[in-house]
C-alpha cells in the first residue's frame, strides 16, 4: 500500500483524478478491449524497458574499453616522473 501511495504522491494525482481516468479510459476503450489495451501497453513497456537495459549496457561497455585503452596506454609511463625529467632536461640545457 505504500508503494502504490507513493506512486500517487509522485504524479500528484488524488484518488477522484485517478477515478475519472479509470471511467474515460472504461467508455473510451470499453470493457471487452480493455484487457487487450493492458496487454498491449504491457508488451509495449517490457520492450521499453529491454531497449533501456541494452542501450546503458553498451554505453557501459564503451566506457569499460575506454577505460581499457587509456590505462594500456598509460602503463608502464608515469606522467610526472616524465614532466620531471622534461623539467630536468631543460634546466641542464639552460646551464
Amino acid at each position: 500500500m505504500v508503494a502504490s501511495k507513493s506512486i500517487f504522491l509522485f504524479l500528484n494525482m488524488s484518488g477522484g483524478e485517478i477515478f475519472v481516468i479509470m471511467i474515460f479510459i472504461l467508455l473510451f476503450f470499453g470493457a471487452e478491449s480493455i484487457p487487450k489495451v493492458a496487454k498491449s501497453a504491457g508488451k509495449i513497456l517490457y520492450q521499453i524497458r529491454n531497449a533501456t537495459d541494452d542501450i546503458k549496457r553498451d554505453i557501459q561497455n564503451s566506457s569499460n574499453n575506454i577505460r581499457k585503452d587509456i590505462m594500456d596506454q598509460t602503463k608502464g609511463s608515469n606522467p610526472i616522473k616524465d614532466l620531471k625529467d622534461d623539467i630536468e632536461d631543460s634546466i641542464k640545457d639552460i646551464n
